[in-house]
């Protein structure tokens, strides 16, 4: 579609004759690659921009104007422009977002407008699902301090909503998926793919996107116009990290260390991947979590806890070699593995949202 864009593309097109035309991404513009991109995007109204200046001059004292009627008009702005991305589908996730920031009492976390930036920005497909996850993933992220809020944010990292029977036949595995690369794929790069049966209110689906986003922010740091190969295992094992990360740190800040426990010892026989990727982020930050410690350390008969701290007195080489092999042996419903230990992905740093081709 960028291709059609030009002329002579089009030309050269109608003159094959094999049918089997493969055109050099230096055929196509980066004006034609990013309209296609930014094709039926939303455009903010003026009105906002119109309040967020009453609101400006009227903190500095330049203006008679209500302040507090301006902020009230600037959040009732935000939500109607956020109730564009509903529709019968999605209409509970709308109410999701906008309950989550304006719901509670406290001042929301992060800034509704930014959400609503991001959900314009970073919508892969400009499609209400798109705007709707991306909205969520830029929440997450920004709460989280994580390095891939700001991309979200300004639309370097797309967020692609998908249903999930969709998902399941499009992505293939796992719950949720980051595409680096579309070398050798029809998927599209630099685009975190999300069902959208994924809720702010559900911490492990938040921990999951953490996942994806510790992929996104590894891709990009590699510097634009190369391109660096990475082993699978070794990426999943810093993501898995990451993703239990987020679920000790949420437990830790709310000093439920009991609960934390509950959560590790229930991952001991049934997800030996989790468990040891939560004895490993442990071990690593042991004089962080001194209240875990001493949960574990004060139950004298309980062995499950027991367990726990013995395991984390293992050498650090250890324990995470049992962390990848967790990680090397994991199936899928077809009881296929889904990792590859000689499987190395392409990282390309920010290098855009389509077809990149040949190295």
């Amino acid at each position: 579609m960028a291709a059609m864009r030009k002329q002579e593309n089009i030309d050269v097109m109608l003159a094959d004759k094999n049918k089997h035309l493969t055109l050099s991404m230096k055929k196509i513009p980066v004006i034609d690659r990013n309209h296609v991109v930014n094709v039926d995007r939303q455009v903010l109204s003026n009105k906002l921009l119109i309040l967020r200046i009453k609101e400006f001059f009227t903190e500095l004292g330049l203006t008679k104007l209500n302040l507090d009627d301006i902020k009230t008009d600037i959040i009732e702005m935000i939500i109607s422009e956020m109730e564009k991305s509903n529709s019968k589908k999605f209409k509970n996730h709308v109410m999701e977002l906008i309950m989550y920031l304006y719901g509670g009492n406290k001042p929301p976390l992060v800034s509704g407008q930014e959400v609503l930036f991001a959900m314009i920005n970073a919508s892969s497909d400009s499609t209400k699902g798109d705007k709707v996850m991306a909205g969520k993933a830029y929440i997450i992220a920004k709460e989280y301090n994580h390095p891939m809020a700001s991309k979200i944010l300004n639309g370097s990292l797309k967020i692609d909503a998908l249903i999930p029977r969709v998902y399941k036949r499009l992505i293939g595995r796992g719950k949720a998926g980051y595409v680096p690369s579309t070398r050798g794929e029809l998927l599209k790069a630099d685009t975190l793919y999300l069902p959208t049966n994924l809720s702010l209110d559900n911490l492990s689906h938040r921990a999951l996107i953490i996942h994806e986003l510790t992929h996104a922010n590894e891709d990009f740091e590699v510097t634009l116009g190369k391109h660096k190969l990475v082993n699978e295992i070794d990426m999943e094992m810093r993501a898995y990290k990451a993703q239990v990360k987020y679920i000790i740190d949420h437990y830790v800040s709310k000093k439920s260390f009991s609960e934390l426990a509950k959560v590790i010892v229930s991952h001991k026989r049934s997800d030996p991947l989790f468990y040891w990727a939560y004895i490993s982020v442990l071990k690593r930050n042991i004089t962080t979590h001194k209240g875990f410690l001493d949960t574990i350390s004060n139950a004298k008969k309980d062995r499950k806890l027991l367990k726990i701290k013995s395991d984390l007195s293992k050498p650090l080489t250890e324990i995470d070699k049992k962390l990848r092999a967790g990680i090397i042996n994991l199936t899928g419903r077809n009881r296929r593995k889904v990792y590859s230990k000689s499987k190395n992905i392409l990282l390309e740093g920010n290098a855009g949202h389509f077809y990149h081709g040949k190295l």
